[in-house]
């Protein structure tokens, strides 16, 4: 059965997949490319690797990375995976950019050709083949991606009052300065509020 693979933007599957300290080479050859420094990072410490149910549900998760150049140079990098849809450091045009498309649309061409010569895309891809092979993966995924999905939903409502209150806030200083110049009756059709509100705006 063919498995439709997980987005690797996840930030517990990114974390899985780049967060692994038995295969640190994948995040250095991630780095690497989005970095594209004259001094190629070597080495990687990370934390805030975990991905247990408490982590799930944080919204603010991100890995920290503590990075190596072959200077000696040290690179303190914050990965925050609201910005990963983002991809900035990546380009088409870029031989390396198969780590961006790895992101985008893991089961691209262009990341099947990257395998062949990035073998860090090759073994991440794998992995990520693993975690969507996974039926308990899978649920977590469903149950993070809802809660990214209720949030999203909640922000666009609050959004929404706080632009209908300043609609009505605007509305009701119009009002104020109308009044005693024009009918009560004018002033509701020119900003849209009933005689009583404005009868009541006389009052206060």
């Amino acid at each position: 059965m063919c498995t439709s693979l997980l987005d690797p933007k996840m930030d517990f599957i990114f974390k899985s997949i780049f967060g692994n300290e038995k295969e640190k080479s994948v995040l250095v050859s991630f780095l690497n490319a989005a970095i594209k420094s004259d001094s190629p990072i070597v080495d990687v410490e990370m934390r805030n690797v975990e991905i247990t149910k408490e982590a799930i549900a944080d919204k603010n998760s991100r890995l920290d990375v503590k990075a190596v150049a072959n200077d000696g140079t040290i690179i303190n990098v914050e990965i925050h995976f609201l910005e990963l849809p983002k991809l900035k450091g990546f380009s088409v045009e870029d031989p390396l950019s198969g780590w961006g498309m790895f992101l985008k649309e893991p089961s691209s061409d262009v990341v099947e050709e990257a395998e062949e010569t990035v073998k860090e895309i090759k073994l991440a891809k794998k992995k990520l083949y693993l975690i969507s092979s996974d039926e308990d993966e899978r649920e977590r995924y469903r149950m993070r991606e809802k809660g990214k999905l209720d949030e999203i939903s909640a922000l666009a409502t609050a959004e929404e009052k706080g632009r209908a209150e300043g609609e009505n806030l605007a509305k009701i200083n119009i009002a104020k300065g109308l009044i005693g110049l024009i009918s009560d009756e004018l002033i509701a059709e020119k900003t849209g509020l009933s005689v009583e509100e404005i009868k009541k705006l006389k009052k206060d």
